[in-house]
């Protein structure tokens, strides 16, 4: 089902003596119903789309507590400070889509659609997860919405592959297998970088699929963010080879230290600045169309920890993302 956007969530400190200077991002949200007419989308219109599901990671047989991730995360964007002129950039609600019982298929069915719906009317979707199984159907609304105009390829920020067999299933480990069999159907190529796999998390048998798909991937020990070269290198060649950029980030690449709210904590992670580097690498390409945050779980979180830097994030790339 599709729930509308409301306030309720947007909340935080009203200093009235700064007047405009005072604003945080609840002060300047607005509401974008997916379910009534859409307009056109002004330049820098940010669309904030939750995704309220677990059912996938019920079925990879994580920890549960996902699908409270896009509204604890949504408390802690709206604490955000606003540094931009609130006049020329647009940020908004636009709903939920929630998983009814075991439902995920229709789940993520609805929540293409909606994608689709935002990138046909200029708006940069930032989706909140919800569990990893919101990649299968962010990318397939970025690829009803370019409709053969070029290949997109995906950056995951990941310590697993999520290339996972779904012959007994779909679920939060399966979605770029599932992706990567339908492009072959179609006759579209699978373009797909995974940076941050951890070898003690992924099986020999995910290793030796990628290798059969001819995918390169980074994993936690390839570089060193003192050095980043090769991580700048490594991610401007698959970028270049592209049209089109989706990037997802799965919050359990982060060690738990920095962010212990997720389905699958790392005991050894990445930190948050080399997910910083990533994600603004992929926004200077100019060829990024959507991105989403996947797996925060604040039934774990620690005085929300993870949620806040997951905030952090969206306020880089919001910041970052700003037309010239």
């Amino acid at each position: 089902m599709y729930k509308s956007p409301s306030k309720d969530l947007w909340k935080g400190r009203a200093n009235h003596l700064d007047g405009e200077d005072g604003y945080l991002f609840h002060h300047i949200i607005q509401l974008l119903d997916l379910s009534k007419e859409v307009s056109k989308a002004k330049p820098n219109s940010f669309a904030f789309l939750g995704f309220e599901c677990e059912e996938g990671v019920r079925r990879n047989m994580g920890r549960l507590g996902a699908k409270g991730g896009p509204d604890s995360l949504r408390a802690s964007v709206a604490k955000l400070s606003v540094q931009f002129d609130h006049n020329d950039v647009h940020l908004f609600d636009a709903g939920q889509v929630i998983c009814s019982g075991s439902d995920l298929e229709g789940a993520q069915e609805r929540l293409s659609e909606k994608v689709k719906t935002l990138l046909q009317y200029g708006y940069k979707p930032i989706l909140l997860g919800g569990g990893h199984e919101i990649a299968y159907a962010h990318y397939e609304g970025i690829r009803r919405f370019v409709d053969g105009k070029g290949s997109t390829g995906i950056i995951n920020l990941d310590a697993h592959f999520d290339y996972r067999s779904y012959q007994e299933g779909p679920s939060s480990g399966t979605p770029f297998k599932q992706i990567h069999d339908e492009n072959k159907s179609r006759n579209e190529s699978f373009q797909y970088l995974p940076i941050g796999i951890n070898r003690a998390s992924n099986t020999k048998s995910l290793f030796k699929g990628m290798d059969a798909a001819g995918t390169s991937y980074l994993t936690v020990n390839d570089f060193d963010f003192s050095d980043s070269g090769k991580l700048t290198q490594e991610m401007s060649k698959f970028i270049e080879g592209v049209d089109h950029l989706y990037l997802t980030l799965d919050l359990d690449v982060l060690s738990a230290a920095y962010a212990p709210g997720v389905s699958a904590p790392a005991g050894f992670g990445l930190s948050p600045d080399v997910i910083r580097h990533c994600m603004l690498e992929c926004l200077k390409s100019g060829k990024l169309l959507s991105w989403d945050i996947a797996e925060l779980n604040p039934k774990y979180d620690l005085d929300n920890r993870t949620a806040r830097l997951a905030a952090y994030f969206v306020y880089e790339m919001i910041m970052n993302g700003l037309d010239a």
